[in-house]
């Protein structure tokens, strides 16, 4: 006599209801089964079906409606760009039913909404100045008097991912 078949659902949380686009850079997936199982893979890909690493940051078991249930939490291990994903699971119970189940997402961004706090209204006279950057969400700010090339400025040395500092900076255009 066969167990009873598994059931998965799969939720992005940080999202707008079940909507399947959502704006974190590092969304986390959760999976709950109404039974004990194996995870035998887990698999996050991009639109180029480029693997990307997850990890798993959560596991555990509640009670819901007097049933207990299994809960595997994941997070991208990086920030993923504006992109569509496909995020999959195989699990197997303790008979060995195997099951896949796979969630298309996008990650769409809202808005940065940088704003330059310090030197008052991007002007000073004086040759060390501290520059304070805030943004409306997670980013990584940088910044250079040489190169326009992202990857080639320095970062801030003081942030929360919110609000970026370079505090006593020496403008060299002005010495």
């Amino acid at each position: 006599m066969r167990h009873r078949l598994f059931y998965l659902v799969v939720i992005l949380l940080f999202s707008v209801g079940f909507a399947m686009a959502v704006s974190n850079p590092k969304p986390k997936l959760s999976v709950i089964f109404n039974e004990q199982v194996l995870i035998t893979t887990v698999n996050l890909t991009d639109s180029q079906r480029l693997n990307l690493t997850i990890n798993l940051i959560e596991s555990g078991q509640f009670e819901q409606d007097s049933k207990i249930k299994y809960k595997f939490v994941y997070q991208p291990q990086n920030n993923l760009k504006e992109d569509s994903y496909n995020f999959s699971v195989t699990a197997q119970d303790t008979v060995g039913n195997n099951k896949t189940i796979s969630l298309n997402f996008t990650i769409v961004y809202s808005d940065l909404g940088i704003l330059l706090i310090e030197p008052n209204f991007g002007v000073t006279n004086n040759p060390a100045i501290d520059i304070v950057v805030s943004t409306k969400r997670t980013a990584e700010c940088r910044y250079s008097e040489k190169t326009p090339t992202f990857s080639l400025m320095t970062r801030f040395e003081h942030t929360d991912d919110i609000t970026h500092e370079k505090l006593n900076y020496i403008l060299h255009a002005m010495i």
